[in-house]
């Protein structure tokens, strides 16, 4: 499954979302606004994860990482 998201995407929206149970493997997170905490949480739900576009995206700090 590829998932591309579009600006304006919250914080709210990208935790609601039951992502443990997707066979999520590529996301394009670019230009938006999600927090540091909100991308933590998110990775822990999606290991299998292959491919991640995060240009301009604020909340990608080195913690996330």
């Amino acid at each position: 499954m590829i998932v591309s998201i579009d600006l304006g995407i919250q914080d709210e929206a990208m935790i609601a979302v039951n992502w443990s149970s997707t066979k999520l493997l590529e996301l394009d997170i670019s230009s938006t606004e999600l927090s540091e905490q909100a991308l933590i949480d998110f990775f822990s739900l999606v290991p299998k994860l292959t491919y991640l576009a995060v240009p301009f995206c604020d909340g990608f700090t080195d913690k996330v990482i």
